[in-house]
């Protein structure tokens, strides 16, 4: 469970110091370890007002885990979910985690001050076999029927084939787990107006890909809407409209010449 001092973070702040109106009473808390992680800092006086989903990359709940604590990562979460449904909080919910990188939502940057990162064990995008992929600047190709981005061999189930790729999808149990786990968030943030991905938040576009073609946004849709109406899912980016580019009229005047060619038999 919990610890009392994150859950009382939980419950009486919104990050900012400002205190809140718990409405936990229908929400059930869900079960989470604690393993803090040294990379986050201060919201800088921002409200919570976004969920950010992400995929870890990674083989499993644990090696992200000890990624996510290594002094060298500067990388961490809030919460990471196993693929069994199993949660580990890393960064307490008043300090802001290190997931976003460069992003921006609903006209503000640095999301990190104002949002609450949630990692999903997946692989994430797949390669087929003879498929090349560049790793650390190098040029490889995937030997297996499917290969994760490390080039090793995919052993999980059956890939979805979406957005023109192949992706790891997601398990049951991790649906649970995430939905228990959004409920909760929103109970405890009345604040919160948006639940997207990195992908839609991530700068410049096109940096990030998660949750990816394989995470089911209308199945989150369907559990949280009841108790949210806020924004749920991908964000749609507006292009600007094409410039029209005006053509000269030709002149409607008769040529000179010709004028005074007319002349003579008038």
């Amino acid at each position: 469970m919990y610890s009392n001092w994150t859950d009382v973070e939980a419950q009486r702040f919104t990050g900012t110091g400002t205190p809140v109106p718990v409405r936990t009473a229908r929400v059930q808390t869900p079960a989470a370890q604690m393993r803090r992680s040294p990379h986050h800092s201060s919201r800088r006086g921002q409200v919570v007002t976004a969920i950010i989903y992400h995929f870890t990359a990674g083989p499993s709940l644990a090696s992200t885990v000890r990624w996510f604590r290594n002094p060298r990562s500067r990388v961490s979460a809030h919460y990471v979910i196993g693929r069994n449904g199993a949660i580990v909080q890393m960064v307490p919910l008043a300090r802001a985690a290190w997931h976003a990188g460069r992003s921006v939502l609903a006209g503000r940057r640095r999301v990190n001050r104002s949002s609450i990162g949630i990692e999903l064990a997946n692989w994430g995008s797949l390669r087929r076999r003879g498929q090349i992929f560049r790793r650390r600047g190098r040029r490889q190709r995937c030997l297996h029927p499917f290969c994760t981005w490390t080039g090793s061999r995919y052993t999980g189930p059956t890939p979805i084939r979406a957005r023109r790729r192949y992706w790891e999808p997601f398990p049951n149990a991790q649906y649970r787990a995430l939905i228990r786990l959004t409920r909760y968030l929103l109970s405890r943030f009345p604040t919160i107006t948006h639940i997207t991905g990195h992908e839609d938040i991530a700068l410049p576009r096109g940096r990030k890909n998660d949750p990816g073609g394989a995470f089911k946004w209308g199945r989150i849709r369907k559990a949280i809407r009841p108790v949210f109406r806020g924004h749920i899912g991908p964000i749609r980016v507006r292009r600007a409209a094409p410039r029209r580019i005006r053509r000269q009229r030709r002149p409607t005047s008769l040529p000179r010449l010709y004028r005074k060619s007319l002349k003579r038999y008038v």
